[in-house]
C-alpha cells in the first residue's frame, strides 16, 4: 500500500505519462538511477510495464547515457543529478528530446564524486572540513620559525616565532597596525589541480582574528582573516575567501569579477594585521599548524544552471495550478482530490513561471521539447489547453 506522498506522487506522474502519446510502445528510456527509493522503483516497473525499454544508468553513466539520443530520460529524483551531466542534458533538450522530471527544485543538489562516493557538493565540502589537507605544505619543526621573515610598521614592540608542539606559534607585546610574517618560497603550492587553503589554528583570549595573504607571480595581494577560538579549529578557505588589497603593486588586478587565482601563487604571509578591524591593545599569541591544499568538490559542480526558458527555448513555462480532481484517463472539474492526495501549496514554481498555487515538491515535473504535446489545466471548473512545462 503506498503512503499518501508516494501515491500523489505516482497519480501525477500517470497523467503526465498519458500524455506522452509520441512515445510509442518500444521506445527507449533512459531512467537516472542514484536512490533506490520506493518511488524510484514504482516509476521504473511502470514504465517497462507500459512496454518501454527502460535502460537504468547510474551517476558515472548518466552524461554518456544522455548522448545516446534515447526517446526519453527520466529523472527520479531531478533535484540530485551529477554536475558533469548538466551539459549533456542541456544538449539533449535542445535537441528535441523528452524529459520526465520528479522533484523540485530541479538541479538543486548537484552531485560530485568525492572519495569513491557520490555525494552532494555541501557534503563533499563538509569532508573537506573534517579531514586534513591533500597535500601538506608546512610540517613545522624546531628551527623552522627561522627560515620566515617578520614585517611589521611597529619594529619596537617585542615579539617571538617559535615552533611548539608542531605549531608555529607567534608572540607580539602589542598590536597597532600589522605584524605578519612571510613564509619560505613556494614553488607551485597549488599544483595538481588543488586550490583550497587548508590549515589549523587557535590564538588566547586576546587574540579573535588570525590574517593570511597569498601573493600572486604578478604581485597582487589578497588577503583573508579568520575567526579564532582558544581550541583548535581547521579552517578551508576557498579564492573567493581572499579579498583584493589594492596598494598599486599590481595594475589591472582587483576589477569587477577578479579574484585570487591559486595557479599563480607566490608566496604566503601569516599574522596579525588590522586591514579589516582594529584587534584589542596588548599581547597576542595564536598558534598555526598543519598547513596545506586540497581539491574543492564545488569546482566540479561549477556549471551554469540555466532557467528553464533558456534551458528548453522550444516550450513556454505556463502558471502552476492546482489539480482540484482526478479520474482514470484524465483530469475532471467534476470530481474533487481526496485531500491526503492534494500536493501542498507553498512553493514556486521552479521552471520560470510566475510561480502558482500547486507546490512541484510533491507533483510532478514534466519538461522538453514537445511540439504536439498539450495538456489540460484546471483551475476550479475552467479549463484551458496550453502547451508548457510543469
Amino acid at each position: 500500500m503506498l503512503d499518501g506522498g508516494l501515491a500523489v506522487r505516482v497519480i501525477f506522474v500517470f497523467l503526465l505519462m498519458m500524455a506522452m502519446c509520441s512515445c510509442a510502445t518500444g521506445a527507449r528510456v533512459v531512467f537516472h538511477e542514484q536512490s533506490g527509493s520506493d518511488f524510484s522503483r514504482t516509476l521504473r516497473q511502470r514504465l517497462e510495464q507500459a512496454g518501454l525499454q527502460v535502460q537504468v544508468s547510474g551517476n558515472a553513466e548518466l552524461d554518456r547515457a544522455l548522448g545516446s539520443a534515447p526517446d526519453l530520460v527520466a529523472l527520479p529524483d531531478a533535484r540530485r543529478i551529477p554536475a558533469r551531466a548538466v551539459e549533456a542534458l542541456r544538449a539533449y533538450l535542445r535537441s528535441g528530446g523528452r524529459l520526465l522530471a520528479v522533484g523540485a527544485p530541479a538541479l538543486s543538489e548537484l552531485l560530485v564524486e568525492y572519495e569513491g562516493r557520490w555525494m552532494t557538493v555541501q557534503e563533499a565540502r563538509q569532508r573537506v572540513r573534517e579531514r586534513p589537507p591533500d597535500r601538506l605544505l608546512f610540517r613545522f619543526q624546531p628551527g623552522d620559525e627561522k627560515k620566515w621573515t617578520r614585517s611589521t610598521n611597529h619594529p619596537e614592540f617585542e615579539e617571538r616565532l617559535s615552533v611548539f608542539e608542531g605549531a608555529l606559534t607567534g608572540f607580539v607585546a602589542d598590536i597597532d597596525g600589522w605584524n605578519t610574517y612571510a613564509a619560505p618560497p613556494l614553488q607551485d603550492p597549488f599544483s595538481g589541480g588543488h586550490s583550497l587553503t587548508v590549515f589549523e589554528a587557535r590564538g588566547d583570549s586576546n587574540t579573535p582574528r588570525l590574517w593570511l595573504e597569498w601573493r600572486e607571480k604578478d604581485g597582487s595581494r589578497w588577503m583573508a582573516e579568520v575567526p579564532l577560538q582558544e581550541r583548535w579549529r581547521r579552517y578551508v578557505l576557498a579564492p573567493a575567501d581572499f579579498r583584493f588589497w589594492s596598494d598599486g603593486s599590481s595594475a589591472g588586478r582587483g576589477g569587477p569579477g577578479d579574484r585570487f587565482n591559486p595557479a599563480n601563487a607566490a608566496s604566503l604571509h601569516i599574522g596579525l594585521a588590522e586591514n579589516f578591524g582594529r584587534l584589542p591593545r596588548g599581547r597576542h599569541i595564536w598558534w598555526v599548524r598543519d598547513i596545506g591544499v586540497s581539491r574543492d568538490p564545488e569546482e566540479a559542480a561549477a556549471v551554469e544552471i540555466p532557467g528553464w526558458r533558456r534551458f528548453l527555448p522550444r516550450t513556454r513555462p505556463i502558471r502552476c495550478v492546482k489539480f482540484t480532481a482526478w479520474r482514470r484517463g484524465g483530469i475532471s472539474g467534476s470530481q474533487r482530490v481526496p485531500s491526503r492526495f492534494r500536493a501542498p501549496s507553498r512553493e514556486p514554481c521552479p521552471c520560470g513561471g510566475p510561480g502558482g498555487s500547486a507546490s512541484c515538491r510533491e507533483s510532478t515535473l514534466l519538461c522538453g521539447s514537445f511540439r504536439s504535446w498539450t495538456r489540460s489545466t484546471t483551475t476550479g471548473s475552467g479549463a484551458g489547453r496550453r502547451p508548457g512545462c510543469c
